[in-house]
């Protein structure tokens, strides 16, 4: 089974980017919570929030779903 990396992403693209959760979440029109919930990996964006969610942070979709530039990926 493959490794779901967009929840780890989604915080290093933020964080490169110097934006809080709130701002992110105002971009997508979702609360801060939800941003927070997505990061931690409890729940996963909307399908259909990728696409806005990329331009958010300033990336396409397929770089959001791999392995993070500082991991090995899986062993």
């Amino acid at each position: 089974m493959k490794k779901c990396y967009l929840s780890e992403n989604i915080s290093i693209y933020r964080k490169e980017r110097s934006m809080t959760q709130s701002d992110l979440a105002q971009q997508l029109g979702v609360s801060h919570q939800a941003v927070s919930l997505w990061e931690r990996g409890e729940t996963l964006p909307d399908i259909a929030l990728l696409p806005q969610l990329a331009e958010g942070l300033k990336t396409s979709v397929e770089p959001c779903s791999r392995s993070p530039p500082s991991s090995k990926g899986p062993p």
